[in-house]
Parts: structure tokens; C-alpha cells; sequence
């Protein structure tokens, strides 16, 4: 069994009272380093059983889905055709019918492009489906440049049709040009209210900020550098007569020239610890700029931790269908999939059981009974969130 990686803190020493503000610093950066590097592993196991599921489960349990929806599709244009068994029908029934059809289809031809479902959905509604589509893209751009107070062409530029994505790459480009001339014009705003002096002090201020962060970023680089060097040197394989601990070092400097690439303080400091080249009480003695200097690189290792869990996070939620602000944990992501892929299993049955009601004229009318009152309580409610099918809805 491994033992226990060894922890990095400042220990308080004899006759100290308290820990100095950077040593706090130090000790809460490592802790909160140490949770998020925990937390990244999470989110990494997490997703890759996430999409090893998507490959053998969800994907399938969809398609499957799909094409008993693409087969209800066929039957109820059937159902609706001059020769069907239902003629009894009355013109609201059929209107019902006609609907769930479009709805169906709609979402089949978006997710495939099959054409003749495409044509099937055409028949049953009052616009075209590529009419519809251009139509809700010009609605969607117009409440975009509303929202967004942004110039996204008129008609007749190539745009009228444009997907939800080019609009939305649009709309990004749209802002990020919006910014630069906001920055732009705040600038040439400043340099109009400023005298050539007050022009001039503030130039050297922002030179002496910028000389200022560059020895800070200097320092601790320099920082990291010794700690890689103490490394290099203890661990430096060629200078191993004993092969086994030759191999040993090899493996441990190969980790420190990994750590020292990355500026991965935190690992060339637990190797130092796990070496008992320091302990907690020979930190406590390092000087308090050293340990500031620690402390900016141990900041930006934060954030790249930090950036790492979003990347993987924000995509996983997206396949989930959770917004950015619902509740996610690593261990939500397989139950969450299961639902899905149950739901998705339920769905199937419920479409391959409703063929069979197809074929009785009676039970027919009282399937497009109960889903007309199912409509309008859907139309009636502003939270469709109780089906996440990824857009698949029934």
C-alpha cells in the first residue's frame, strides 16, 4: 500500500505566535490546490465514463428511439391519407394529428436531414420546413440584435437563413469588435481630458506598473528555479552508482523536469517534502519574500486548475442539459445519464405501443383526445424541463 503523499504547510515555530500573512497565504493556496487538483481527477473519471456510456448506451438507446418516432411519423401520415381506415376523423382531430406529425418530424429531419421525413412534415404544415427554419433564424437574429443592440445584416446579405450557431459566431464577433472600439474610444477619450503632462505621468505609471510586474514575474521564476535546482542535483541519475536507485532517480527527476515545465510549484515542493529535503518547519523559516513570491506562482497554478475543471465541466453540463447555474457534481454525471437513457427506453415503448392503437379507429380518437389535452398543458407551461432528451422531444 502507498503511503500517504506528504503534506506541504508552514508549521508555526518555537516562539512565533502566529503565522505571518504569506505564510497563511501559502498554507490556504496549497489546500485550496490540493481540493481542486482532487476535484479535476473527479471531473476527468467522471467524463470519461460519461462518453465511454454516450458511445455504448445513449447513442444507441437514441437511435433506436429515432427510428420508432420516424415510424410513427409514417403511420400517422398514413393515418391522415386518402385511403386510411379514419375518415371519421373530425377537422380538429386531424389538426392534432398534423401537429404531433410536424413536431416529430421537425425534430427528426434537424437531427438527421432525412428528406423524406422533411417531405412528410411539409404536407402537414402550413410553411415549408426549410420556410419555418429561415424564419425562426430571422426571428432568433432579430431578438439577438435587440438583446444585444448589435448589426447582424439585413436581408438579402446571405444571412437569412443562417443556423443558430452562425448567428450566435456572429453575434460573438459582433461584441468582441464592440469591445475593442469601447476600449478604443475610452482611450481616445482619456487622452482628450489629459494635459501632454498628465499625459506623461500616467505613461510612466503604467511603465512602472508594468517594469513592476515583470521583476515580480522575474522573482518568481527565479523562485521556482531554485527548487527545481536543489532537485536536479540531488536526484541527478548519472552521478547513482547503485542501478536500483539509478532507476529510482530517473523515474523522480523525470516527475521534477514535468513539474518544472508546467511551473507546477506545489509538485516540486512535495518532492522536496517526500525527499526530506524540507518540512513544515524549514518552509516557516523560508524569507517572507520568498514565500510571496511562492505565492504568486501557487495563485496563477490555481487558476489554471480552476480553468482545467471548467473546461471539462461546461461540456459535460451541456450533455446533461443543466444550465451554468443548476447544482453539477462529478458523481451526478453516470445517474444523470441513466435517466436519460431510461427515459429514452420508456420513450421508445410508449411510441412502439401507440402503433398498435393506430390500427383502432376507436382507440385512435381517444389517443388524439388525451394528446390534445397534453398539448395545451405543455403550451400553457413555461418550464419544459422534466424531458431532457437533448432536444429530443415527444
Amino acid at each position: 500500500m502507498n503511503s500517504p503523499k506528504p503534506l506541504v504547510r508552514v508549521a508555526v515555530l518555537a516562539g512565533q505566535s502566529s503565522l505571518s500573512k504569506a505564510q497563511k497565504s501559502f498554507n490556504g493556496l496549497v489546500k485550496k490546490i490540493e481540493r481542486q487538483r482532487d476535484l479535476l481527477l473527479q471531473w476527468q473519471a467522471a467524463d470519461l465514463i460519461c462518453q465511454q456510456k454516450i458511445h455504448q448506451d445513449l447513442r444507441p438507446a437514441k437511435r433506436v428511439m429515432d427510428a420508432q418516432a420516424a415510424a410513427t411519423v409514417r403511420a400517422l401520415d398514413q393515418a391522415l391519407g386518402p385511403f386510411a381506415d379514419t375518415k371519421s376523423l373530425t377537422k380538429s382531430e386531424r389538426k392534432v394529428v398534423a401537429q404531433i406529425i410536424c413536431e416529430l418530424a421537425g425534430d427528426l429531419v434537424i437531427a438527421s436531414g432525412d428528406e423524406a421525413l422533411k417531405a412528410i412534415y411539409d404536407k402537414h404544415s402550413q410553411h415549408s420546413f426549410d420556410a419555418q427554419s429561415a424564419a425562426d433564424a430571422a426571428g432568433l437574429k432579430n431578438v439577438m440584435q435587440d438583446v444585444f443592440g448589435l448589426d447582424l445584416g439585413g436581408e438579402g446579405d446571405g444571412d437569412g437563413a443562417a443556423s443558430p450557431a452562425d448567428l450566435f459566431d456572429k453575434i460573438k464577433l459582433e461584441m468582441d469588435k464592440a469591445q475593442i472600439w469601447e476600449f478604443e474610444e475610452q482611450d481616445r477619450r482619456s487622452q482628450r481630458k489629459k494635459t501632454p503632462e498628465q499625459t506623461a505621468k500616467a505613461q510612466a505609471k503604467a511603465e512602472l506598473a508594468d517594469a513592476r510586474a515583470k521583476a515580480e514575474a522575474a522573482q518568481a521564476s527565479q523562485s521556482i528555479r531554485e527548487v527545481y535546482r536543489k532537485l536536479a542535483s540531488a536526484l541527478h541519475p548519472d552521478r547513482e552508482t547503485d542501478p536500483l536507485e539509478r532507476e529510482r532517480k530517473t523515474v523522480l527527476m523525470q516527475k521534477v523536469n514535468q513539474a518544472y515545465d508546467k511551473k507546477n510549484l506545489l509538485l516540486l515542493l512535495e518532492l522536496q517534502l517526500e525527499l526530506e529535503h524540507i518540512d513544515a518547519r524549514s518552509i516557516a523559516g523560508l524569507p517572507e519574500q520568498r514565500l510571496k513570491n511562492f505565492n504568486k506562482i501557487l495563485k496563477e497554478q490555481l487558476e489554471e486548475i480552476e480553468q482545467e475543471i471548467a473546461d471539462v465541466e461546461m461540456p459535460l453540463r451541456g450533455q446533461m442539459g443543466l444550465s451554468p447555474f443548476q447544482p453539477f457534481m462529478p458523481q451526478m454525471v453516470v445517474p444523470l445519464l441513466q435517466r436519460d437513457i431510461a427515459l429514452m427506453g420508456q420513450r421508445t415503448r410508449q411510441l412502439k405501443a401507440e402503433l398498435v392503437i393506430f390500427k383502432t379507429p376507436s382507440q385512435f380518437k381517444i389517443w388524439i383526445s388525451q394528446r390534445r389535452k397534453a398539448l395545451k398543458q405543455r403550451d400553457s407551461e413555461t418550464d419544459d424541463d422534466d424531458f431532457p432528451l437533448y432536444g429530443q422531444r415527444g
